[in-house]
C-alpha cells in the first residue's frame, strides 16, 4: 500500500486520449515507465465499462472549460486495482480548439481502507455493546421457555400435528440461542484464553470435517499448505469457526455447478495468511461493500442471519489480524485472512 503522502501523478494526452507525457509519480504509482504507454490510449489502465464512462463525462466537462473531479479505478502493471483521486481539465489553443487533456491524481487507496476498517471497527463496538444486552435481556427467558415446551412435549398426551408444532416451536428456540451465541462473540472475544495455533492443522481439520460435503456438492478440494508455518496466537475454536464459515459460504457459491476449493497457506512478513478460494458465482462491488455488515446476507432469510461474516470479521479484528475479500462475478471469490505470528517465533 501506497502511504499517505503518495506521489501525484501527471498524465498528459492527445485530443484523442492518446498518452503523450507522464511524470515519475505514475510511474511509481502505475508500474508503468513512460515508453511503456506512451503513444497508448488512456483507457489501458481504466479496469471496466462503468469507470470509462468516467472518463468520458471528465472529458465532456473539460471540453466546456471546466474542470472535473472523481475517483476512478485503475489497474497498475502486476495487475492490482486501485482507486485514484483525478481532477482533469483542458488545454485550447489561440483558436479555442483543445489540443491537450491533463489529468492529476492522487492514490486513495489506503485511505479509503483505513476509512472502510475504522467504519467496520465502530459497528463492532456498537454490535459489542448491543450484544452483552441481548444475551442478558433475551437469553434466560428463551432458556425458560425452551424447558416448557419440552415439558409439555413430556407430560401432555398431544397429536401428531401438535407434537410437530413444539418440535418448530424448539426448533425456533433453539435458532434465537444460536443468534444470541454470534453476538456474544463479539462481547467474549476479547476476553477468551489463548494459545499456539498451527494454522495448517486447524484448516486439514476442517477440510477433513467437510469432506462429505464437497464431494457431495462436486467441489474439488486444492491443498496449497506451506510447511512448519509458525504458530499463531488464538482460540482454536473461535479460527474454526471463521474458515468454517468461508468454507460454508463457498460451497454455497458452488452449489449449483460444483468447483474447485482452493485453501493456500503462507507466510508474508510478521504474519500468516490463509488464503481460501472458490469458483463460484463470485459478487458484485454493491456486495463486497456489505459483506461484513451485521445481518446482511445474501441467502435467503430462512437459510442465514447475516451474522455470519461480521462475526469472522470480529474475531479476527481480535486476533489482531485482518480478513479481505476480493471477488468477480461468474469467477468465484477468495477470502484472505492475515494473522500475526506468535511473538516469541518472529
Amino acid at each position: 500500500l501506497y502511504p499517505l503522502n503518495s506521489p501525484v501523478s501527471v498524465v498528459i494526452t492527445d485530443q484523442r486520449l492518446t498518452i503523450e507525457y507522464v511524470n515519475t509519480g505514475f510511474e511509481k504509482a502505475t508500474g508503468y515507465l513512460f515508453d511503456e504507454v506512451h503513444g497508448k490510449n488512456l483507457s489501458i489502465l481504466v479496469i471496466d465499462t462503468e469507470h470509462r464512462d468516467m472518463i468520458k463525462r471528465a472529458v465532456e466537462h473539460s471540453l466546456l472549460g471546466q474542470s472535473w473531479q472523481g475517483q476512478v479505478k485503475y489497474q497498475t502493471k502486476d495487475g492490482v486495482t486501485r482507486v485514484l483521486d483525478v481532477v482533469t481539465s483542458a488545454i485550447f489553443n489561440s483558436g479555442d480548439q483543445v489540443t491537450n487533456f491533463v489529468a492529476v491524481s492522487r492514490d486513495i487507496t489506503y485511505e479509503l481502507e483505513l476509512q472502510s476498517q475504522l467504519v467496520n471497527a465502530q459497528k463492532l463496538k456498537a454490535l459489542g455493546r448491543l450484544s452483552a444486552s441481548i444475551a442478558h435481556d433475551f437469553g434466560n427467558p428463551l432458556i425458560g421457555i425452551r424447558a416448557l415446551l419440552k415439558d409439555f412435549d413430556q407430560r401432555l398426551e398431544l397429536n401428531q400435528q401438535d407434537t410437530h408444532l413444539l418440535e418448530i416451536a424448539v426448533s425456533e428456540c433453539n435458532r434465537m440461542q444460536t443468534l444470541i451465541g454470534n453476538f456474544q462473540h463479539f462481547y467474549n472475544s476479547k476476553r477468551t484464553f489463548s494459545t499456539p495455533c498451527d494454522i495448517n492443522e486447524v484448516l486439514n481439520r476442517l477440510v477433513f470435517f467437510m469432506q462429505k460435503t464437497l464431494l457431495t456438492n462436486n467441489i474439488t478440494t486444492v491443498i496449497d499448505h506451506t510447511p512448519n508455518l509458525p504458530p499463531t496466537k488464538g482460540r482454536v475454536d473461535q479460527l474454526e469457526q471463521v474458515f468454517l464459515n468461508i468454507i460454508l459460504n463457498a460451497v454455497d457459491a458452488m452449489a449449483d455447478q460444483g468447483g474447485t476449493l482452493t485453501i493456500a497457506t503462507y507466510s508474508e512478513k510478521d504474519s500468516i495468511c490463509a488464503a481460501i478460494s472458490d469458483t463460484g458465482q463470485g459478487m458484485d462491488e454493491q456486495t463486497m461493500r456489505q459483506i461484513f455488515e451485521p445481518f446482511y446476507s445474501t441467502k435467503p432469510e430462512v437459510d442465514g442471519t447475516g451474522l455470519g461474516l461480521s462475526v469472522s470479521y470480529g474475531i479476527i479484528s481480535a486476533h489482531n489480524g485482518t480478513i479481505t475479500c476480493r471477488s468477480t462475478v461468474s469467477e468465484g471469490t477468495t477470502f484472505k485472512v492475515f494473522l500475526p505470528v506468535e511473538a516469541h517465533t518472529v
